[in-house]
C-alpha cells in the first residue's frame, strides 16, 4: 500500500470523527468544545492539503506514467453482472430475494482503499470489495464508502434525501455504461403545498422528497423525520400511488434489513442491493404494456399557451395560467366550462360505467391571478383498438358524453382520439371539457379557427357555426378514421353521423338496435 494515501486516508478519518464531535458540541450547546474542535478540524484539513501537495510533488518528479484505461463495464460485468437475471416478482418476498443476493458480488475499488478496509475487517474486506485499476467505477464506490455519512448529518428531512438521491444515482450512472440501460431520472420535490407556499400543487405529506421515474415506472424515495421505522413506512404508504410488486392495497412491507449508511458493511450492501434494485427494474419495465399517451407519476406536460397538465394519484390536474386569454381565443366561458362539468358530475353519479370526465375538485377561477384549475377523475390510458367492437364502444361514449352535454345547452367541440381514454377492457370516456361552449347563441367562428380547434373544419361547422350537429359529425371523422373495414351496420352509421343526420339521442338509440355488437 502507498504510504502517502495512508496518511492522507488516516487524516481524512480524523476529520470525520472532528467534525461529527464539533457538529455534537454545537447541538448540546457547548461552545467551547465546538471552538476547539472545529479549530483542531481546520488544522486537520491544512495537513491534509500539505499531504496531498507532498504526494503530488512525488508524482512529478517520477516522471509521465502510462495511459490509464477506463476498464469500468468490464469490471461491472465481472464483479456485479454476472447473476441471471431476474424474474419478475409478485411478493415482496421475491423482491427481498433478489435485492439482497448479493453473493459473489463485489464492489471494485481502488486498491488503496481496499488495504485500509483489508487491514481494519478482513472478512468485510474479502465479502464485499475487490481490488481493481483506478476506473471511473471503483473510483466512484471508493469515494460513496470511504467519504460515507456520518450520522450527525441525519438531523434534517433534506440531507437525508440528498444522500439516498446520491446514493442511487451515482450507482445507476455507473451501471448505465451496460447494454440495455434504463431511462431514468430524478426529480426533487418542488410542489409539495405548505402552509406558507399556498400555489404549490401537492399537500404537505403527499408526495416524497424524491422521486425517480425510470422508463415507464415511478419511484419514491422519502423520510418525514420519523421516529422509527414502523413510522417511515407508514408514511411512505400514505404518500405511495401505486407499490411494487402486485399487492398494492395491502401496503408496504418492509424489505430486507434496516441499513445504516454510517456503517461501512451496510454503506456495502446499500450499494450492491441499488445494483440490483437496477437489474430488477430493468425485468419490471419491460413487463409493462406499451400504452400510447401513457403519463408518468407526477410528471407535468405542457399544452402551449399556458395550459399545462399533471398526474396525481388519483387525478389529473389541469392548469390555464392566463384563463381570459385562453378562454377569448377558444370562444368559450369559464361559466360554460363549469357547467359541462357539472353536467358530467351528474352524469357520473347516475352512471355505474363512467363515460364522460368529472371533476373531484373545481374548476375555479382565481380572480387574482386569473389562473384557472381543475382535477378531474377517472384516469385511463390511451384506446386500444383492434375490432369493431371496440369502435362500438368508443361510438357508444362519445355518443353518451354529446347527449349529456347536448341536453344542458352545451356542445363538446373538441372530440377527436386525443381526447377518448379506454378505462377498462371494453369501455371508454371522452375527456377535456376545456373546449365545451353554450350552443346558443350561435357564435360564428373567424376563418382559420381550426388551426386552434382541429375538429372545427368547414366541413364540420354549420354556416360557419358550431352546433350540436357539428359534435355527432366530428364522432362519425374519428369513427372512421380508425375504423377500417366496418360492418354493413357500422358504415351505415359512420355515414349517417358524417351527413349531420342523427342528434346525440338519436345515435344511441341506433346503437342499442341497430348497429349492435356482441
Amino acid at each position: 500500500m502507498d504510504a502517502a494515501e495512508a496518511e492522507i486516508g488516516k487524516v481524512q478519518r480524523e476529520i470525520d470523527q472532528v467534525t461529527a464531535e464539533a457538529r455534537t458540541a454545537a447541538v448540546q450547546g457547548r461552545d467551547e468544545d465546538a471552538r476547539r474542535l472545529y479549530k483542531k478540524e481546520e488544522q486537520l484539513r491544512k495537513k491534509e492539503e500539505q499531504l496531498r501537495e507532498k504526494e503530488l510533488i512525488a508524482l512529478r518528479a517520477a516522471g509521465p506514467t502510462q495511459q490509464l484505461t477506463n476498464n469500468s463495464r468490464q469490471l461491472i460485468e465481472t464483479n456485479l453482472w454476472h447473476l441471471p437475471p431476474p424474474q419478475q416478482p409478485s411478493t415482496h418476498i421475491e423482491v427481498h430475494e433478489w435485492l439482497f443476493q448479493q453473493a459473489g458480488l463485489r464492489l471494485p475499488v481502488l486498491p488503496w482503499f481496499y488495504q485500509l478496509v483489508l487491514i481494519d475487517n478482513p472478512q468485510l474486506a474479502q465479502q464485499f470489495l475487490t481490488p481493481t485499476d483506478g476506473s471511473a467505477a471503483a473510483c466512484t464506490f471508493t469515494n460513496l464508502l470511504h467519504l460515507r455519512p456520518v450520522a450527525n448529518w441525519f438531523t434534517t428531512e433534506a440531507p437525508t434525501s440528498v444522500m439516498a438521491s446520491q446514493y442511487l444515482m451515482s450507482v445507476w450512472r455507473c451501471v448505465d455504461i451496460l447494454p440495455s440501460p434504463l431511462q431514468w431520472h430524478p426529480y426533487w420535490n418542488a410542489t409539495e403545498k405548505t402552509s406558507s407556499h399556498s400555489s404549490k400543487t401537492q399537500k404537505a405529506g403527499k408526495r416524497p422528497d424524491t422521486m425517480i421515474v425510470v422508463d415507464k415506472c415511478t419511484m419514491l424515495l422519502g423520510k418525514d423525520n420519523c421516529q422509527d421505522i414502523q413510522q417511515a413506512f407508514a408514511d411512505l404508504n400514505s404518500k405511495r400511488w401505486c407499490i411494487l410488486p402486485a399487492n398494492a392495497d395491502e401496503g408496504l412491507e418492509p424489505i430486507g434489513p434496516v441499513l445504516n449508511p454510517c456503517r461501512l458493511d451496510d454503506s456495502c450492501q446499500l450499494l450492491l442491493s441499488l445494483v440490483q434494485a437496477y437489474r430488477l427494474l430493468q425485468v419490471m419495465t419491460q413487463s409493462l404494456a406499451s400504452i400510447p399517451h401513457r403519463m408518468r407519476l407526477y410528471e407535468k406536460i405542457s399544452r402551449g399557451t399556458g395550459r399545462d397538465i399533471q398526474m396525481l394519484e388519483a387525478t389529473i390536474f389541469k392548469i390555464i395560467d392566463s384563463f381570459s386569454e385562453y378562454a377569448k381565443e377558444q370562444r368559450t366561458s369559464f361559466a360554460s366550462i363549469t357547467e359541462a362539468y357539472k353536467a358530467a358530475n351528474e352524469a357520473a353519479a347516475a352512471s355505474q360505467e363512467p363515460f364522460l370526465i368529472a371533476s373531484s375538485i373545481g374548476p375555479s377561477l382565481s380572480t387574482r391571478s386569473g389562473r384557472y384549475t381543475v382535477h378531474t377523475a377517472p384516469c385511463g390510458w390511451g384506446p386500444r383498438i383492434s375490432s369493431e367492437k371496440d369502435h362500438h364502444g368508443v361510438a357508444l361514449a362519445c355518443c353518451q358524453a354529446a347527449q349529456v352535454l347536448h341536453s344542458k345547452g352545451l356542445v363538446h367541440r373538441d372530440l377527436r382520439w386525443g381526447n377518448i381514454l379506454q378505462i377498462s377492457s371494453s369501455k371508454y370516456m371522452v375527456i377535456d371539457l376545456e373546449s365545451a361552449a353554450a350552443a346558443s347563441p350561435l357564435v360564428k367562428l373567424p376563418p382559420g379557427f381550426a388551426n386552434i380547434l382541429r375538429t372545427c373544419t368547414q366541413s364540420a361547422l354549420d354556416d360557419g357555426c358550431y352546433t350540436t350537429r357539428s359534435d355527432m359529425y366530428s364522432i362519425g371523422v374519428l369513427l372512421e378514421e380508425a375504423c377500417g373495414r366496418p360492418s354493413q351496420a357500422g358504415a351505415a352509421f359512420i355515414r349517417q353521423l358524417k351527413q349531420k343526420a342523427l342528434s346525440a339521442a338519436q345515435a344511441l338509440h341506433h346503437l342499442q338496435t341497430v348497429w349492435t355488437v356482441l
